[in-house]
């Protein structure tokens, strides 16, 4: 044979083979896009279930072996029907058609255009299900469902309930007795502060006023970690993948936390921190050139700027940061977000904010939510602040993704996170590790991604348990809250200087009520106080209650104080700006931060303008349960004995 005659045969080879390669892609793609044939099968499939309800009211007119054929072929037809028009028939035959060419053709160029088909179809449909905002479909699942917190509550309990009677089945339900004498309540014979901190706390040194950077894990919570490890550790493949393990388990700690945040515990999963879950979300989004990520961020506050300029690099995504003006009432907060919006042609695709700023400020979470949705942007919440801190009900916020860490207020161990998504959005929100379940769901994807220790996120259930049980989580927010509150005034007495997010009533200030744009809201007085409340409608005294204190509802109005440019509830975390520290940067922050650290203080320092022509630092103070009047006490004396070293 010569030459020519070698390469024609060659030329003649690769011509039939892409022949083939070309019919086998145009059937493979032709099978994705059968819209006329899925109307027919779905009219095949209405029709089985006819047939099939006429046979079950002529069971007694039809001999029994001749209707038990009937059944089972009509159940068989609907089966197949039900398949093939599903999602996972589409890819399936797709997947096929690849497996297909590799096999029999090797590595053509045409099977970079069949794999680009899969993703088209893959990308519609995520992009579809990530620009679903407040559909008919959406309101009428949450308006019967998840907006009604006690049915939530009531699922999450039987969920978790099942769970725990699924695992003593099989193994030990818990790790922790709690009713051992070593794990006493609070209120029996140890009390907040001082006790806590020897009892739950004895590795913790004094002056720790920075429980929402990270929070110090109480002793019984580092046993528990331990005992889950070495529970573990007893079969650690029959842990991962038999009965014993996060088949029970990880469901488990799903339903307490959905419980406890008045979520539906199928929209739960577990991230080891919310910046994953946040990280998790933005990388898994069906992403184009132009589309906009919005971030609504004040100063002070952490924000996902790295993630942006990622996106920005990766997929030419436009990253917009609003910054909040503060200090601000709700309804100008809201109203900053609807005035940005308006400007813009083209509406952002994704808006991203937290839930509390890294200032400690407080954001109209469920006001922002709802402005967003009316401009057709999908919302992103990172609530790692909130929770704990504040009475987080996520079926109330109704954000298309929450996620937080439980490693501050809710003392869990650090690599303890959730991410909690909507219905609507499950499809297109993957872990940031392909799971070993991939393409089995939400769910199932992210409770496996690997190898990793899962004894941290099984602690989070002893975590909670110590928070409700031993604590009583409301006893506990209001003994932080009181002290926050007596902290306030020793630093004002010190410094001069009230909280950045505005100054708690007390007895006899007058609170004026005047009319605003906000929507319906809420303010929750701290005990020990007493007001006289002021509107446009007269004066009305209100006496608080020493157990309870008061609520008060108010429609179309904002909480003004006398005097002030605007306020926030700031629970657990008052911000105070440190005095004659005008034009302080960054650096000069840092440094004072690790000059108290070396005085016995720890918090958290930060340069900020706050509409002030020139930066100054402010400093953040977060109490927890093990907390008491010292600490602020000693912040009060050291920040002034430190001036001009910094």
């Amino acid at each position: 044979m010569n030459g020519d005659e070698y390469n024609n045969n060659v030329t003649q080879q690769l011509l039939n083979e892409k022949e083939q390669v070309d019919d086998t892609t145009a059937r493979a793609v032709s099978r994705s896009k059968r819209s006329r044939t899925g109307i027919a099968i779905w009219v095949f499939m209405i029709i089985c279930v006819t047939v099939l309800l006429i046979l079950l009211l002529l069971d007694d007119d039809i001999e029994k072996d001749t209707l038990l054929v009937f059944k089972w072929t009509l159940l068989v037809l609907l089966t197949l029907g039900t398949i093939l028009e599903s999602e996972w028939g589409k890819e399936l035959q797709l997947k096929k058609a690849i497996s297909y060419i590799v096999s029999h053709h090797g590595h053509s160029d045409r099977i970079a255009h069949l794999t680009t088909q899969v993703g088209l179809h893959h990308h519609k449909k995520r992009n579809f299900m990530t620009d679903i905002v407040d559909t008919i479909l959406e309101k009428a699942y949450y308006n019967l469902i998840h907006q009604h917190g006690w049915r939530i509550a009531l699922e999450a309990a039987a969920k978790k309930r099942l769970n725990s009677t699924l695992v003593s089945a099989v193994s030990e339900s818990g790790v922790i007795d709690w009713s051992s004498q070593r794990y006493p309540s609070v209120g029996d014979s140890c009390e907040f502060g001082d006790d806590v901190r020897r009892t739950y706390f004895p590795h913790l040194t004094p002056g720790y006023l920075d429980i929402a950077t990270l929070s110090p894990v109480p002793s019984v919570v580092l046993e528990a970690r331990k005992l889950w490890d070495r529970e573990c550790q007893k079969d650690t493949c029959d842990w991962r993948l038999g009965l014993t393990g996060i088949f029970f388990r990880i469901p488990q700690v799903r339903s307490m936390i959905a419980a406890h945040f008045s979520s539906d515990p199928n929209d739960v999963v577990l991230c080891q921190n919310g910046c994953e879950a946040v990280i998790s979300v933005l990388r898994s989004l069906p992403w184009e050139v132009g589309d906009i990520l919005f971030i609504i961020k004040s100063e002070g506050d952490f924000c996902y700027s790295n993630t942006g300029v990622w996106l920005t690099e990766r997929y030419g995504v436009q990253v917009v940061e609003l910054e909040i003006k503060l200090p601000a009432f709700d309804n100008e907060i809201v109203k900053q977000v609807d005035e940005d919006l308006k400007k813009r042609i083209t509406k952002p695709k994704v808006a991203i904010f937290n839930h509390v700023q890294g200032n400690g400020w407080l954001m109209p979470a469920s006001a922002i939510r709802h402005t967003l949705h009316k401009y057709g942007t999908s919302v992103m919440i990172d609530g790692t602040l909130a929770v704990g801190q504040h009475v987080v009900k996520i079926n109330e916020i109704r954000p298309d993704w929450y996620a937080a860490s439980c490693s501050s207020f809710l003392l869990g161990m650090p690599g303890c996170g959730f991410l909690v998504a909507a219905p609507l959005k499950q499809g297109t929100t993957q872990p940031l590790i392909v799971s070993y379940y991939d393409g089995n769901g939400y769910e199932d994807e992210f409770s496996y991604c690997g190898l990793r220790d899962f004894s941290n996120w099984l602690s989070l259930m002893e975590s909670l348990d110590f928070v409700r049980k031993k604590c009583s989580a409301e006893r506990a927010r209001q003994y932080c809250r009181r002290i926050a509150h007596r902290g306030e005034r020793v630093i004002k007495a010190q410094w001069g200087v009230g909280p950045l997010q505005g100054e708690r009533p007390t007895v006899g200030d007058i609170i004026e009520l005047t009319p605003g744009q906000g929507t319906d809201a809420c303010i929750r007085f701290p005990h020990e106080t007493a007001a006289i409340i002021k509107d446009d409608y007269g004066t009305r005294p209100y006496k608080v209650d020493s157990t309870r204190g008061i609520q008060l509802y108010y429609d179309l109005h904002q909480i003004r104080l006398k005097n002030s440019k605007g306020s926030c509830d700031y629970a657990q975390m008052p911000t105070f700006k440190v005095p004659s520290s005008e034009g302080k940067t960054s650096q000069q922050a840092a440094k004072l931060q690790h000059l108290l650290v070396g005085r016995g203080v720890t918090c958290t320092v930060f340069s900020a303008k706050f509409g002030a022509p020139e930066p100054s630092l402010y400093v953040r103070c977060s109490v927890g349960i093990y907390n008491t009047i010292d600490d602020f006490k000693v912040l009060a004396k050291v920040v002034p004995q430190l001036h001009g070293r910094y």
